[in-house]
């Protein structure tokens, strides 16, 4: 397999956000984030995910009460939640 210096490149730049800016992503914004992870590969390219996006400030307060991490979760403007559907799931440990 050959990869690109641009993939590469790209691999190499990637960083964890772990501070927000307290302003609202512009809408096309999210769906571009939506959008890549649905590209993501997926064993018989069934892709069993979902994906909610939450704004609602008592939500993410209350989904940053099951992580480690809440302070982050609820310091962003938004967060996107991923759910593996079962139904159109095929191998449930490699789709997860």
């Amino acid at each position: 397999m050959v990869m690109s210096k641009d993939m590469l490149s790209l691999i190499k730049a990637r960083r964890s956000i772990r501070r927000y800016k307290a302003k609202m992503p512009e809408e096309k914004i999210i769906k571009k984030v939506l959008e890549a992870g649905r590209w993501a590969p997926s064993g018989l390219n069934n892709q069993p995910w979902r994906f909610m996006v939450i704004k609602k400030s008592s939500i993410k307060d209350r989904l940053a009460n099951f992580t480690n991490y809440g302070k982050i979760v609820k310091e962003a403007p938004l967060a996107i939640a991923v759910f593996l559907d079962k139904e159109n799931s095929y191998h449930y440990e490699k789709d997860i």
